[in-house]
């Protein structure tokens, strides 16, 4: 029986888009392609997300592959993104305050940088989660099999009583071999909705 609902958080909870960031800085064509290139698609956002690398070494690093007119942009958005308002993902605020009103226990488990901390409170129905494991914190990353040991040990869940969802395969497929039950979200709220019913949850 399912008592757990395990959510990730960017492309769950929130719209995470990279280039919505850009556009808001007004950074287009060329510029907008070597932005997602040197600072989304390297490897340096995922080393803050793991807790290896602190925002200003990352700053350095991928400010060092820009041309001078884009690392300010660069700074900013590694510094300051978490600042910028971002819009929550269609029905989630409702399943998960409906979810928590029929007794099951809510947690997160994403990869993010240290300063989740600081924008928590504004994710959808944050009031209702019970715990959180951030990447950072604990220097592990899904899909690694620890970080899903981890989230058990932490708040001393059983496993098949646990749905992990996240929008990507790869950590549903970690989850689903770690022994939780797992649900891709391809950002259709309704469609999450009858696949947690399948497993038998109450909404």
């Amino acid at each position: 029986m399912i008592r757990n609902i395990i959510f990730d958080m960017g492309g769950v909870l929130m719209d995470w888009n990279p280039a919505k960031l850009l556009e808001q800085r007004n950074v287009s064509g060329e510029d907008h392609d070597i932005m997602m290139r040197e600072l989304f698609h390297e490897t340096e956002w995922i080393a803050v997300d793991h807790g290896v690398m602190s925002e200003q070494q990352a700053v350095d690093s991928v400010c060092a592959r820009l041309p001078q007119r884009l690392k300010p942009v660069a700074e900013d958005i590694i510094l300051n993104w978490w600042k910028t308002p971002f819009d929550d993902m269609p029905g989630m605020e409702e399943l998960i305050h409906s979810l928590k009103k029929n007794g099951y226990m809510i947690y997160l488990l994403s990869n993010a940088s240290l300063r989740q901390a600081e924008y928590f409170d504004r994710l959808p129905a944050s009031e209702c989660f019970s715990g959180r494991i951030t990447s950072a914190e604990v220097r592990m990353l899904k899909p690694q099999a620890d970080i899903y040991a981890l989230c058990l040990e932490t708040f001393g869940l059983a496993a098949e009583e646990c749905v992990f969802i996240d929008d990507s395969s790869m950590n549903v497929h970690a989850a689903q071999m770690a022994g939780y039950s797992g649900i891709v979200y391809h950002g259709d709220t309704e469609m999450l909705i009858e696949k947690l019913r399948g497993l038998g949850v109450r909404i």
